[in-house]
């Protein structure tokens, strides 16, 4: 063999380098190259065998595994690693300009097989060789020890790669010696070491087609032993929980029959409850009713008794011509009517005002929502957009500044990247003009209608509000205050929300400056990538560097601007949250509705009250008029004074004035407006509820001017020292004293504001007059019949001699029986309200227990029916018919069929 032959190549090392071998001029043309192709296609090389490639699979030993959750490179298991034995390629001839040489490998050089004329010598010397390296090869199998199945492959492999790697060798050599000699010789060899290949190479296929199988074999196996321990540690837990299901059903069981004793118990128990339970319902119901009919009763003969008193009181007062007092009773029960009427349309008017104020603050918080909603969104938008735009830009600015420095580029970014950054830049632009557009056209509009919708239900409820405080002047000073307030917290909302609204707190400026910059710098960028040979100069590149740190303070002051509600000029001022302003409007909404409800509430019960204090009054001073007709049936009272009842009728009157001022206050801005209203209408008496309210001012003026002149008249007897006013009959007694007739007054019938009778001449006295005679009877006697000189006969005598006529004395009503029964009514209607209220919280309290009793009722019987077992038998109704006996006033008793405890 020559120094240029390829098994010099077998020798070669990676670290070994060698001088170039100039090989035969033969190979420098295209068409011997053709002809010796055999000798290049498959030459002995160290990097393989042969031409083919011989790879199988094996399991893995060490039994190792990818514990970190990364995608595998490739598609076999883990469990198995794969063996690869590649084959030699062939030389590749590269072709210079005045020389051809062949292509090297990466592990060491190549050289064109040599064509020079071989001796017997060099074929004793290579069938020598081949001796050499196959007795080697035996040596170095015999000392090599496989011991585990899985490498038995491996030494198989081992054989087949030095085997083939010597006969490779010794069979290109000889095709080489050969062709040198006879070109088609050479041809007939290679292809006869090709089939003999063909041949060769098939066994191993075959064998790995066994191995493969094996291995897959185990592989099934071992799967099938993994699920089967997998299936028989299930099948013994699940053995384990049979035996554990067995016996809590076993104890179960038995808890499920003293459960079942236990619910047949209760059973029994609730069927006893139930019957007594509806055995003391229908007493509980007999007594009820016999309550109502007692509190009927009662309430019927208090009713009677009142009606009775005030029949007799009206009596008396005609009795005695007290036509004063008895008109200052009526003026007090027009009052009275006038008084309630007029409240309860001042309720209705307030109730009807309120329920407008509501539903304007509801419409109002509607419309406020929507727009606050609106605004939040739109500004949360905002603020997600120049929170992107600026992470993205921080990140360009920071990947420019891996290629720039003060001077310029270290090195110039690609194509693609300038691509990437102009994308960005435009889309940097697109979406602050978007965000933009919501500070002009039609998104400003909409927004700014909703806040003066919002301001329009403001100003009706307080049109609304206001109209209300006219009909309660002076009184809802601090709801006033508060809606005043309110209004102004809502229009310094207003003033900022409108800032936010139209950008002027510095957003729709500052997206203005980012736009324009972002425009230019696009177009710059864009006509770089049009022209890739024409560079942007690096100071133009340092600029937009500096830019980007401009755009991105710009940004983070933009987004500290987003939601303010002040303008640039006005940083630092305090602006009312939407929360405070919804807060304030429910606090002053709540706050009118129950200050208008309690103002009302209050008025009425004044009017109440007064009615009471009025009617006392007069009761008073009826009782005063009627002062000297007593009787032994009524206790003596103390008597009263016309000092106290001046004192009396001082707070009377002041409390009359001020509640009727108050009332007159209330209701005249609102009769006013109902006239209005009725007078727009065309209804036919628009001013009726005004004269009504001039009406109840005349009641009120007349009710104090009559009681103003009973009580000066009262003052003024009392200062005479006189008994008090017994406005009398003039009962004359006829009496002759030294031939002068004179007349006394004698104790009757009580006359209202009549004077004493002073003694007048007879010619002056009526032509009859009244006389009390010994019968204790009121005659009437007949004046002319007497003369001046006449003796006064005895009246026995008189009496038998003249009848005189019918007296006008009250034969059918007695004074003092009047007062007396007065008396007793009084008492017994004190009497019978006591027994109401007594009754009625009995009734209450019986009640109550029934309330109770059903409620136990309903619990049992829920009880019965979650703990009735589905098989059981439905109960029989537990319907207990009461027994009744006859009573020895013979009436049904109703008692209970059971015993209780």
């Amino acid at each position: 063999m020559t120094a240029a032959s390829p098994c010099n190549a077998l020798i070669a090392s990676k670290t070994t380098s060698m001088p170039l071998i100039s090989s035969d001029s033969v190979w420098h043309f295209s068409d011997r190259r053709k002809q010796l192709n055999h000798l290049i296609k498959d030459p002995p090389c160290s990097c393989g065998a042969g031409p083919n490639t011989f790879s199988f699979i094996y399991e893995d030993t060490n039994g190792e595994t990818n514990e970190q959750n990364s995608i595998s490179e490739t598609l076999i298991p883990n469990e198995y690693k794969l063996y690869r034995h590649p084959g030699v390629l062939g030389l590749e001839p590269i072709e210079d300009k005045y020389s051809v040489r062949a292509k090297q490998h990466p592990a060491h050089m190549t050289v064109f097989p040599s064509l020079k004329p071989v001796s017997r010598k060099e074929v004793v010397l290579l069938r020598q060789t081949m001796h050499d390296m196959l007795l080697k090869l035996r040596r170095d199998n015999e000392k090599t020890e496989y011991v585990s199945p899985q490498t038995q492959l491996h030494e198989l492999m081992d054989i087949i790669k030095k085997e083939q790697e010597v006969y490779n060798t010794v069979f290109h050599e000889i095709i080489r010696q050969v062709s040198i000699h006879c070109l088609e010789q050479g041809q007939l060899l290679s292809e006869l070491r090709e089939q003999y290949s063909s041949l060769f190479s098939r066994i191993p296929r075959q064998i790995r087609g066994l191995h493969d199988e094996l291995v897959a074999q185990r592989a099934l196996d071992r799967r099938l032993a993994t699920e089967l321990r997998g299936f028989q540690y299930r099948v013994s837990n699940l053995t384990g929980e049979l035996d554990d299901l067995k016996q809590h059903e076993v104890k179960v069981s038995g808890q499920a029959l003293s459960a079942q004793e236990d619910l047949s118990k209760a059973l029994s128990e609730s069927e006893k409850n139930a019957g007594l339970l509806t055995e003391y319902h229908e007493l509980y119901e007999l007594q009820r009713r016999r309550l109502e009919g007692v509190t009927l009763k009662i309430s019927s003969e208090k009713e009677l008794w009142q009606q009775t008193a005030y029949d007799l009181a009206l009596k008396v007062s005609d009795e005695y011509n007290l036509y004063t007092i008895r008109q200052l009773q009526l003026n007090e029960k027009k009052w009275y009517q006038l008084a309630g009427h007029f409240i309860v349309l001042l309720i209705q008017t307030d109730t009807q005002k309120l329920f407008d104020i509501e539903l304007q603050v509801n419409e109002w918080k509607d419309e406020f929502s929507t727009f606050s909603t609106e605004l939040i969104r739109r500004e949360e938008s905002i603020t997600l957009v120049l929170n992107q735009t600026l992470k993205e830009l921080n990140s360009w600015r920071e990947f420019l500044q891996e290629y720039l420095d003060t001077d310029g580029f270290r090195k110039y970014p690609r194509v693609e990247e300038v691509r990437d950054l102009w994308e960005y830049v435009r889309k940097w632009e697109q979406v602050l003009s978007e965000q933009g557009d919501y500070f002009n056209g039609e998104p400003l509009v909409s927004l700014q209608d909703q806040l003066k919708q919002s301001q329009k239900c403001i100003e009706a409820w307080t049109q609304i509000s206001l109209r209300l405080f006219q009909f309660h002047p002076g009184r809802l000073l601090e709801e006033h205050s508060l809606m005043e307030t309110t209004n102004q917290h809502f229009f310094s909302y207003q003033e900022s929300a409108d800032v936010r609204v139209s950008g002027e707190n510095g957003v729709a400026e500052g997206l203005m400056r980012l736009i324009t910059p972002l425009e230019s710098w696009g177009q710059k960028l864009n006509v770089m990538i049009g022209n890739l040979e024409k560079h942007i100069p690096d100071q133009n590149w340092v600029k937009f560097q500096i830019q980007l740190c401009d755009w991105s303070k710009e940004l983070e002051d933009l987004l500290k601007r987003v939601g303010t509600g002040v303008g640039t000029s006005e940083e630092g001022v305090s602006v009312i949250q939407m929360p405070h302003v919804i807060k304030s409007v429910d606090k002053w909404l709540g706050l009118m509705m129950t200050s208008v409800d309690k103002e009302n509430a209050g008025c009425g019960d004044q009017v109440t009250s007064l009615h009471a204090n009025l009617i006392n009054f007069m009761i008073k001073l009826l009782l005063k008029l009627t002062e000297s007709i007593t009787s032994d049936l009524v206790p003596t009272a103390p008597k009263l004074t016309a000092a106290d009842l001046k004192i009396q009728f001082s707070d009377v009157i002041h409390e009359l004035s001020a509640v009727s001022d108050r009332i007159h206050q209330n209701c005249t801005e609102l009769t006013a407006e109902i006239s209005g209203k009725l007078r727009e209408a065309g209804a036919e008496d628009p001013d009726d509820e005004v004269n009504e309210l001039k009406l109840f001012q005349t009641e009120t003026n007349e009710w104090i001017e009559t009681a103003k002149k009973l009580i000066q008249e009262l003052i003024a007897i009392d200062n005479e020292e006189i008994e008090p006013p017994k406005l009398e009959r003039s009962t004359r007694t006829l009496l002759e004293q030294e031939g002068q007739m004179e007349v006394q007054q004698v104790e009757g019938d009580q006359i209202e504001g009549e004077q004493r009778i002073e003694t007048q001449p007879l010619e002056d006295i009526d032509s009859e007059v009244s006389a009390i005679c010994i019968d204790k009877n009121a005659r009437s006697v007949s004046i002319e019949q007497l003369t001046a000189d006449t003796q006064i006969p005895d009246i026995t005598s008189y009496l038998e001699q003249t009848e005189l006529p019918s007296s006008h004395a009250m034969d059918s009503i007695n004074p003092e029986e009047v007062v007396r029964e007065l008396g007793e009514a009084k008492i017994k209607v004190t009497e019978l309200e006591k027994k109401i209220l007594e009754l009625e919280v009995e009734v209450k309290s019986k009640q109550t227990a029934e309330q109770n009793a059903l409620e136990k009722i309903a619990q049992l019987e829920e009880l019965v029916e979650k703990s009735k077992p589905k098989s059981s038998v439905k109960p029989a109704s537990g319907k207990v018919t009461p027994k009744r006996t006859p009573s020895s006033q013979g009436r049904t008793a109703v008692t209970p069929s059971r015993s209780t405890k």
